[in-house]
């Protein structure tokens, strides 16, 4: 029961940090950053970073380990299926984190 638990949150903190960004109109005056913001990515995701770092070791990411589920990350992921045998979705499914050992 406890890894279904672990997958559905994977899940669901990656079909968030999926999601296309919104465009919004803020007041400088009306927002405040908050301490430690620098040049922190919105997009970033641990989950996202661990699979970056695992497909680098394994030599199928040379991008930059961000966090970023960008195209870079996603060509990585469909030559790593590819070569493993996995189902071919350039996506971070529960196969891909098993064959990378991150499960």
């Amino acid at each position: 029961m406890k890894r279904n638990s672990i997958i559905s949150l994977l899940i669901a903190t990656l079909a968030c940090a999926m999601q296309p960004a919104r465009a919004e109109s803020v007041d400088a005056d009306d927002y405040h950053y908050p301490t430690g913001a620098g040049y922190s990515s919105v997009n970033y995701n641990p989950m996202v970073r661990a699979v970056q770092v695992a497909l680098q070791k394994a030599g199928y990411y040379v991008g930059d380990i961000d966090g970023e589920y960008s195209g870079d990350t996603r060509a990585a992921v469909n030559r790593f299926e590819r070569d493993k045998g996995l189902p071919k979705t350039g996506t971070i499914t529960l196969p891909v984190l098993e064959a990378l050992g991150l499960s």
